[in-house]
């Protein structure tokens, strides 16, 4: 019994160690997670200075522009051409699919696939702010 009892509390030992290692883990993932969202909400805020520029007639016809600094290139995409991400919910597929079946007289996969992709494309086209992608090479980051 005595061996068990101490076994146990050897085991009980380490695993308070490793419950440690993983708190000061994810502390550290916390605070660096903090520190890119400030980061992508400073670079939000030049992306809409950029807009500004972009939204004049002299800049229409800009679609891509090149960062002499390291080589990479952001891709603009004016308001009303490119659609957000997406998900639909259970609901929402049920109703699209529903609504398919009722409007359609020789109903299959594709069609009822296309037409869900149709009708959540249209809520989903943004037409009120550009978006800016930008693509680099992997040596363009290896090099930073």
């Amino acid at each position: 019994m005595f061996i068990k009892v101490n076994f146990y509390i050897k085991e009980m030992s380490e695993i308070k160690a490793l419950v440690e290692k993983y708190c000061d883990l994810d502390d550290y993932i916390r605070l660096r997670n903090k520190e890119v969202s400030e980061l992508r909400e400073q670079r939000k805020i030049l992306e809409l200075e950029i807009s500004d520029y972009m939204k004049s007639a002299e800049y229409s016809g800009v679609g891509k522009i090149r960062n002499t600094k390291d080589g990479s290139i952001i891709k603009i995409q004016r308001p009303g051409t490119w659609s957000k991400a997406w998900h639909i919910s259970k609901n929402d597929l049920k109703f699209h699919i529903e609504e398919y079946f009722k409007t359609t007289r020789s109903p299959n996969a594709e069609g009822c696939f296309q037409y869900v992709i149709d009708n959540q494309k249209n809520d989903l086209v943004d037409h009120t702010n550009f978006s800016y992608t930008r693509v680099s090479t992997d040596e363009n980051v290896e090099n930073k």
